[in-house]
């Protein structure tokens, strides 16, 4: 059963009808001196019944309703009178693992609660002093051993089998050790194994030796890990149906916390959607009016670049009247010679002249068509006459001259 409290426990002490023994092995029989609470109460061996069963390997939820169907069976007291609580082995087969089952009558455990109240003691958990002797033979690495200790009457034996306890006894100061050992282990079909003196204990019969008690074992990360408590069952029944109705009122606040996030996700976000509609329309008719602007500013430039180019061709033309002439003058044959040569603005180039042949003309059109300068190189008249009885050829040829364009488009009317 589960611990409640603190997480880990103030003091450590073993209790029986004689009263309180703390780890330093002295006995309080009287008050609580060096004892606070919540204490880790560990009964005696000669308070608890100890029984070794075989379960299947299954959850310890399921293990625990098996179990509460054979305690009355396993145990000389009725199931109804009983408080108990179990411990799985670390061994485990195909047929199952080894647990150790521990039931103490609820009259102890009434005199167990009056005692500690009269000394002003709350316990942090109940559990059997023998569950501190199965800690040290898992620590020692031990699957069976018996683990014997020094009480202030006697000693205490504890045998393991499977890594459960198996069985627990005390006997008396001038008992034969290493016989009571061997006759527990016979008795509980326990196969011969090391004998663990815990405290430090030595002497005749002691295989090896645990410096740590068995005390400081249940006290020990290991000793609480393994959540074992002996408490009354309506108690436990209680505190079940206190911590059910814990988890009800959790799981309704839980509940009403989800709808109270829900509903205010909900406003959060309708609050959020109605700010987005209206960032969207003002942003819409910002982009709106950008737009206008920038096709008014289109406009406002195709006219200015419509101006630039007009500027650009009165001031920059493709080629200057003064190049061209160098280009027409040079292209004139020896034979030929210029009358004239006229270029405007925006109209084809005229040359006229004179030849001694029409071949001479025809080399003159011919070389002028191969430039580049110039285009639509035409012959526009070539007529032969006698100048002081010498024949020649007056001529005319008019061309266009590459990138003289007109200043402004002319515009066509239509009447």
């Amino acid at each position: 059963m589960s611990r409640g409290g603190s997480a880990r426990p103030a003091s450590v002490a073993e209790w029986s009808a004689g009263g309180l023994r703390k780890i330093d092995g002295r006995v309080a029989t009287a008050g609580s001196a060096g004892l606070a609470s919540p204490m880790l109460v560990a009964l005696s061996r000669r308070s608890v019944f100890v029984r070794a069963v075989r379960v299947p390997n299954v959850s310890e939820e399921l293990v625990r309703q098996a179990l509460q169907f054979q305690v009355g069976q396993l145990f000389p007291v009725p199931a109804t009178e009983l408080a108990w609580d179990f411990v799985l082995g670390t061994h485990h087969d195909a047929e199952g693992r080894a647990a150790s089952l521990f039931a103490v009558p609820n009259a102890v455990l009434q005199q167990l609660t009056e005692d500690l109240q009269g000394r002003g003691l709350k316990p942090y958990a109940i559990v059997p002093v023998a569950v501190g002797s199965m800690v040290l033979a898992r620590r020692m690495g031990l699957e069976t051993c018996a683990v014997v200790e020094r009480l202030p009457d006697g000693y205490g034996i504890d045998l393991i089998h499977e890594g459960v306890v198996r069985a627990s006894r005390t006997v008396g100061d001038d008992a034969d050790l290493a016989a009571e050992v061997s006759l527990a282990m016979a008795a509980a079909s326990v196969p011969a194994g090391p004998v663990v003196g815990a405290g430090g204990l030595e002497g005749p019969g002691i295989d090896r030796t645990c410096e740590a008690g068995v005390l400081e074992a249940l006290a020990s990360p290991e000793g609480l890990e393994l959540d074992i408590h002996l408490e009354h069952p309506e108690r436990a029944a209680e505190r079940a149906r206190r911590r059910t109705r814990t988890r009800v009122r959790q799981a309704a606040l839980l509940a009403a916390a989800t709808v109270v996030l829900w509903v205010a996700i909900g406003l959060d976000l309708s609050d959020r959607a109605a700010a987005r509609r209206q960032a969207e329309a003002r942003w819409n008719a910002r982009l709106a009016k950008l737009r206008k602007e920038r096709s008014l500013l289109e406009s406002r430039y195709a006219e200015a670049q419509r101006l630039q180019n007009a500027l650009a061709r009165a001031f920059e033309p493709g080629q200057k009247v003064s190049d061209v002439a160098l280009v027409v003058a040079e292209a004139i044959p020896p034979s030929a010679w210029l009358t004239g040569f006229s270029v405007e603005r925006g109209r084809p180039a005229s040359l006229r002249g004179s030849a001694l042949d029409n071949e001479t003309v025809g080399r003159l059109v011919q070389t002028l068509a191969g430039n580049g300068r110039f285009r639509d190189v035409k012959l526009l008249f070539a007529n032969k006459i006698d100048v002081e009885d010498t024949p020649v050829v007056q001529f005319s040829v008019g061309a266009h001259v590459v990138g003289n364009v007109p200043l402004l488009s002319a515009e066509k009317t239509t009447r």
